[in-house]
């Protein structure tokens, strides 16, 4: 469990490296490169605030979108 939180926060890190302002409301798209599954992988995300809030993919992901953003009007 350890190793995949310190991963995900690394890319939390690398994300705020890459993204200083990002408007409330608008979602953003980045393609984010896998070496386990040797692809990329789209990564969605909302600015709005110091909070995060993170959506985990399960049985309903797709290869083009987010199960979530399909299915639930959690990206607006």
């Amino acid at each position: 469990m350890g190793g995949s939180f310190d991963r995900a926060a690394r890319a939390r890190r690398q994300l705020d490296n890459l993204v200083n302002v990002v408007a409330a409301g608008s979602t953003h798209r980045l393609m984010v490169p896998s070496r386990s599954m040797h692809r990329l992988i789209k990564v969605e995300f909302q600015g709005g605030g110091p909070h995060a809030w993170y959506l985990s993919d399960g049985i309903l992901a797709r290869d083009d979108y987010n199960g979530r953003d399909i299915h639930l009007p959690v990206f607006g």
